[in-house]
């Protein structure tokens, strides 16, 4: 038996998968290992907060217990106090109702001398009213309750008047700030059309500037044309007719084609006469070259 067990020691295949089972056993054990740390570190910080929460307690134990030894002192303070208050309110009561009780007698006793005094009163108002003058002092007294009367009717109608004067018055003043403020605006607006009149004289004077000085050059150009149009007129006259020798055949087509180069010389003369404008002397110089360009074409020929 410890032959085998010493082959199998020696055996490497054993030994490799007794080392591998060794490591997964140790891994094994180390993570439980590590797992309990873990375990007992959260353990432990629980304890630790519970430990801090006792104390805190402890601490609000202490407070609420110093709170309650003050209220308590409080308590039997106003217990005290109220005992106090009651003791004074009840000789309060008593006080008052020996004052009412005097009160009530001496308010009778003064209510007894002015019934006595109203009846003395009434016997000297009798033995008055048959005076002689007493009737005329009671005539006196309407007459002046009546003129009492009067004096507040026209006091107030004297206050309705004056409110009226001063009514009439803001409305006028009101009245007289809305014409003014109407002045002010229409007064505006007249100075706003007269700066705009002024500038549109100022345009006006202006394009007429202008006008004036474009007539001025209307008039240049158009002597200018007059003048180009005369010297054309004067180049023409002096310009001799070309010599032809062809046969008659020829001269007659010539003769047409003269013929209708002189109605259409015609009818540039006067479309000149007429408009007297650049484009009609263009058509002139156009119709001109086209005229010799032929006449020279039948010279050729």
């Amino acid at each position: 038996m410890d032959i085998d067990s010493q082959e199998n020691h020696n055996d490497p295949q054993f030994v490799k998968v007794l080392e591998t089972c060794l490591k997964m056993e140790i891994d094994t054990l180390k993570k439980s290992l590590d797992d309990n740390i873990k375990e007992i570190k959260e353990h432990k910080r629980i304890i630790h907060n519970e430990i801090n929460k006792r104390k805190q307690l402890k601490e609000k134990v202490t407070q609420m217990n110093k709170v309650k030894l003050i209220l308590s002192e409080t308590l039997t303070k106003l217990y005290t106090s109220i005992s106090e208050s009651s003791d004074t309110l009840e000789l309060v009561k008593a006080n008052a109702d020996d004052q009412y009780k005097l009160m009530q007698i001496r308010s009778q006793e003064y209510q007894d001398i002015v019934d006595e005094y109203k009846k003395t009163w009434q016997e000297y108002r009798a033995t008055y009213e048959e005076f002689p003058l007493a009737k005329v002092r009671k005539e006196a007294q309407i007459k002046l309750q009546k003129l009492k009367v009067e004096y507040m009717i026209v006091a107030y109608k004297k206050k309705e008047t004056l409110t009226i004067i001063k009514q009439r018055r803001e409305i006028s003043w009101i009245c007289t700030r809305n014409k003014i403020i109407e002045f002010a605006t229409v007064m505006l607006e007249h100075m706003k059309l007269q700066k705009e009149l002024a500038n549109v004289n100022e345009d006006l004077n202006y394009h007429r500037k202008e006008l004036q000085s474009i007539e001025k050059e209307l008039q240049a150009l158009r002597k200018k044309e007059e003048d180009q149009k005369r010297q054309r007129k004067q180049k023409m006259l002096e310009m001799p007719p070309p010599k032809i020798n062809i046969p008659y055949r020829e001269m007659y087509a010539q003769n047409q084609m003269r013929a209708k180069v002189q109605h259409q010389w015609k009818q540039v003369h006067e479309s000149l006469d007429g408009e007297n404008s650049f484009y009609t002397l263009q058509l002139l110089d156009r119709t001109r070259t086209f005229t010799h360009g032929h006449a020279y074409a039948y010279y050729i020929l």
